[in-house]
């Protein structure tokens, strides 16, 4: 379940596009979709209406993607303008590819604090009051 919580707090979080992602929520927001188009051709096969699904859930995820991509840049320390010239294909895409797996930085850069730092920080925090 907490795979499906990952991926819903990434839709919560469309419009943010700065502080940092880790790489269980970027992995997380991949499978997810991947399973759930497991099932569209056999839902399309049952139903005409099966193939709009199909369409419109491989639009609705763009902008939240695209949130969690730049948060991900952030979180192993690179700029988020990054993304801009991985759209052209073939271009950047091995960089890109690279740095989306690529280690977190473990300490504070210029987009925030780690994630897992956060969560520690927040529930001592909620703990002094």
């Amino acid at each position: 379940m907490w795979i499906i919580r990952t991926y819903i707090g990434t839709f919560r979080k469309f419009d943010d596009f700065g502080g940092r992602a880790n790489r269980a929520e970027f992995r997380n927001f991949g499978i997810v979709p991947f399973v759930i188009q497991l099932c569209f051709p056999v839902i399309g096969a049952l139903s005409p209406v099966g193939y709009l699904f199909e369409n419109v859930f491989s639009l609705v995820p763009l902008v939240p993607a695209v949130s969690l991509v730049v948060r991900r840049l952030h979180d192993t320390g690179t700029n988020g303008w990054l993304v801009l010239p991985g759209l052209v294909p073939f271009l950047n895409f091995l960089i890109l590819y690279l740095l989306f797996f690529y280690y977190s930085d473990p300490y504070d850069n210029g987009y925030g604090l780690p994630p897992d730092r956060q969560v520690k920080e927040s529930v001592s925090a909620q703990k002094q009051v």
